[in-house]
């Protein structure tokens, strides 16, 4: 697949088509409903629902906040993203999913609960994971954010020596350690 194809392909399995977020798949079922639900409190305790509009069009999120449903838009991207990591892992289920830069507009304050959900549900629907990020904190919040899962993380860096690219493999724990006893930039 090549330009446009390509990227229509990429939204679609994140979760989006036509540029419109798509959370069916997790609105039709309780489990995925109330782990969105938890995530969604994350940004804002008072919220109670969120469903699709009247027509159709766009998701609506009733809060205790507010007098009337407002539009998911209104709540920011950060909220967004999230939503739409939710929808990759639900409709990545038994295969492979890859993500690029995933912690863009999150703020750091719902990372390690965002990224610790991640985990944990692709866990438990059989998605393996490729999350790739420039960013210190981003991994390290990943490898310290469930120590229930750290046994399954692996971090690969790339690097360049003597000519060559090279791989370096490292479990969870090699590269806490790596990164808190000799203080290696892992990126």
């Amino acid at each position: 697949m090549y330009g446009h194809e390509r990227f229509y392909a990429y939204r679609r399995i994140c979760g989006q088509k036509n540029g419109k977020l798509l959370l069916d798949e997790v609105l039709e079922s309780p489990v995925h409903y109330q782990k969105m639900m938890k995530i969604l409190h994350e940004f804002d305790e008072s919220i109670i629902n969120i469903a699709k509009s009247g027509n159709g069009t766009e998701y609506m999120i009733l809060s205790k906040k507010y007098r009337k449903a407002l539009p998911l838009n209104a709540y920011g991207d950060g909220m967004k993203k999230a939503l739409i990591l939710l929808a990759a892992v639900v409709k990545a289920a038994n295969g492979i999913l890859l993500l690029d830069e995933f912690e863009t507009a999150i703020h750091t304050s719902a990372m390690n609960h965002i990224f610790s959900w991640i985990l944990q549900s692709a866990q438990e629907m059989n998605v393996q994971v490729f999350l790739s990020s420039h960013s210190l904190e981003t991994i390290s919040k990943v490898l310290r954010c469930d120590s229930a899962l750290q046994d399954k993380i692996n971090l690969y860096t790339l690097y360049h020596k003597e000519g060559k690219n090279l791989v370096r493999k490292m479990n969870c724990q090699e590269a806490i350690k790596a990164q808190d006893d000799w203080g290696v930039e892992l990126r």
